[in-house]
Order: structure tokens, then sequence, then C-alpha cells
């Protein structure tokens, strides 16, 4: 299993780039243009934003899915099927597939 920087990440800028840094502002984890990238300063800052908080989105969708897996075995003692709404919804499914890509694998 592939691991990343560990965060919380810090985002700083200067006039050319947004650069995402580790805590200890110790490794550059990317930077960012800030004028024209994609479409605007706005999009770009965006953009490092949703990149600075990745490391902390990561382990609050760990979070949720490991309090839906109990859910799901409660479910189960209960005697829900396996084919049960309640064992598929759309959002743990894409949460799993979206966890799995940042480990490396396919979910």
């Amino acid at each position: 299993m592939m691991t990343h920087t560990l965060g919380p990440w810090i985002l700083k800028e200067d006039e050319t780039f947004y650069w995402i840094w580790n805590s200890t502002k110790k490794i550059v984890i990317c930077h960012l243009l800030k004028e024209n990238y994609p479409k605007s300063k706005e999009e770009s800052l965006a953009n490092a934003l949703l990149l600075t908080a990745s490391p902390r989105l990561l382990e609050a969708c760990k979070g949720l899915l490991d309090y839906v897996e109990i859910l799901i075995k409660e479910r189960r003692e209960i005697g829900l099927p396996d084919d049960h709404p309640d064992f598929e919804w759309p959002a743990v499914i894409e949460a799993r597939a979206a966890i799995a890509a940042t480990e490396g694998r396919e979910e």
C-alpha cells in the first residue's frame, strides 16, 4: 500500500504560486500557479484549498466508513439480506472507491 505525506498540510502563497507544505514546512507537496490556471486565480485557490484539506478529508472518510461498517454489521445481525439497499449506499460505494484510489488500488 502506498502512503502519502502525513497531514495536516498547510497552504502558503507568494506572488506567483500557492504552495502546499507538510506541517513542518520541510516538504513541498505541490505548488499551483495563481494566474490563469486552470481558468482563474479563484479556481486555482479553490484547487489549492481542496488539496490542502485532502489528508483531513481522507481520515474523515475512513472514520465515517468505519462507523458505516458497524451499522452494516448490526443490520446483518438482525437478519437483513445481503442485497438489502442499506448495504449499498451510493455515497458509501464512492467513499470506498475514493479511499482505494488514494492507496493505489481499485475497489
